[in-house]
């Protein structure tokens, strides 16, 4: 999975920076997904943990990813807005995999 496409803001066409609570929200969205992808890279992670991991994903990384989308508001930043909703379904579905998997191990 690519994470590069979450690592970084869009830059605004005006040039300036991106607000202050976006910047913050988007660092909170990127500590999420790096500590998911963390996770998902242990040997010995135990299902209940995988599964916090995934919980938050629905529960608060996502939110944030629509309240930084609409910020955005631009068709500008709907490819970036895209493949970050793309991470994180593909973060989600493999902590929920692997869950599954260890589950039944």
């Amino acid at each position: 999975m690519n994470l590069c496409t979450l690592q970084t803001l869009p830059r605004r066409p005006d040039r300036l920076h991106w607000q202050e609570d976006v910047q913050l929200l988007h660092k909170l969205v990127c500590g999420d997904v790096r500590s998911a992808v963390d996770v998902l890279s242990e040997d010995d992670s135990d299902p209940v943990r995988l599964r916090f991991h995934s919980s938050r994903i629905l529960s608060r990384t996502l939110p944030t990813l629509d309240v930084i989308g609409a910020e955005m508001e631009g068709y500008r930043y709907t490819v970036w807005f895209n493949n970050a909703c793309r991470i994180l379904e593909d973060v989600y579905l493999a902590l929920e995999n692997m869950a599954d998997k260890r589950d039944s191990e």
